[in-house]
């Protein structure tokens, strides 16, 4: 992959970032796990361009429009890699508000039951209670994750029994 004076070949180069675009087409932007290693791949790439540029500002160039076309090209890429990791991270941003809840119905009398619906219209039990013992408002658990509202309810919990009522 480098040549004789230690820099990127082209032809190299070329190939890599034809396959970006492949590699994107087959990564889910609902799959955090995939996404993350999406943008480690693309960062990765990004260090190899910058190693590129690099070899470039000191390597021997016959002409200065072969030195200034690859530099283009170079720069095209980078920002093309860089336009691709904001999406990404719009991407994740939206999973992760997708995931609070937006809406809390409360089922039962005595045993309460609480379900939450995420923003992708969703609806999952996050936890049940019994009334008597703990309250919970829409307002407390509107905004939060699954995690965040099931630590709530063991907050209370405790705080209930150290009450001692």
């Amino acid at each position: 992959m480098q040549g004789h004076s230690g820099t990127i070949q082209p032809e190299c180069l070329s190939i890599a970032l034809e396959r970006i675009p492949a590699q994107l087409r087959g990564c889910p932007k609902d799959n955090p796990k995939q996404t993350q290693h999406m943008k480690e791949k693309i960062n990765a790439l990004l260090t190899v361009l910058d190693e590129y540029q690099d070899g470039l500002s000191s390597g021997p160039y016959d002409s200065t429009e072969i030195y200034r076309q690859e530099w283009d090209a170079t720069n095209r890429a980078v920002y093309a890699l860089q336009e691709l990791l904001f999406v990404l991270d719009k991407a994740e941003r939206e999973i992760k508000d997708a995931k609070r809840i937006k809406e809390v119905i409360f089922d039962g009398e005595g045993c309460c039951k609480v379900i939450g619906i995420n923003g992708v219209g969703e609806s999952y039990e996050l936890f049940s209670y019994y009334t008597d013992e703990l309250s919970f408002t829409e307002k407390e658990l509107v905004g939060l994750t699954a995690e965040e509202a099931m630590a709530l309810k063991v907050r209370k919990d405790i705080e209930f029994i150290q009450s001692g009522v």
